[in-house]
């Protein structure tokens, strides 16, 4: 039987030594194991449903578990892979990698608007007083 406490050895990653079992897909596997033993074990229908009931529920953490470390894994190789790749084009000087024309054009964008004294238009909401309209209008 697996102790919740327990550490889980032979995980990679710098948090492996100090994880509980219900947070790795291993650990749950063992947990999911150690319900369907139980359930096995019992005479009462019940209890046995609800032992295996929880090693359900414990497989589907531990396979939710993988898919979110093959996931976070593939983000990060992808990002490694973009940085490497960003680096040998020599593209990336530590400012970022946008161009000078976009950063003028989104500045040029935003002084239009302040500067044309327009405020959007909000969408009428059914049922809305009149006087919020004009709480608007004053704010300006």
């Amino acid at each position: 039987m697996v102790e919740a406490s327990e550490p889980q050895s032979g995980e990679g990653g710098p948090l492996a030594n100090r994880r509980r079992a219900e947070d790795t897909a291993h650990g749950c596997r063992a947990l999911a194991n150690a319900d369907r033993e139980r359930a096995a074990d019992m005479v009462n229908d019940h209890m046995r449903g609800a032992h295996e009931r929880s090693a359900d529920a414990w497989t589907s953490r531990a396979d939710l578990l993988e898919r979110l470390e093959l996931s976070s894994n593939a983000r990060a190789a992808a990002y490694l892979r973009d940085k490497d790749e960003l680096r040998e084009e020599g593209d990336d000087n530590g400012q970022g990698t946008g161009s000078v024309e976009q950063g003028k054009t989104q500045a040029e964008g935003g002084q239009e608007e302040k500067g044309a004294g327009h405020r959007a238009e909000r969408p009428r909401i059914k049922g809305l007083s009149a006087t919020s309209d004009r709480k608007d209008q004053d704010a300006d």
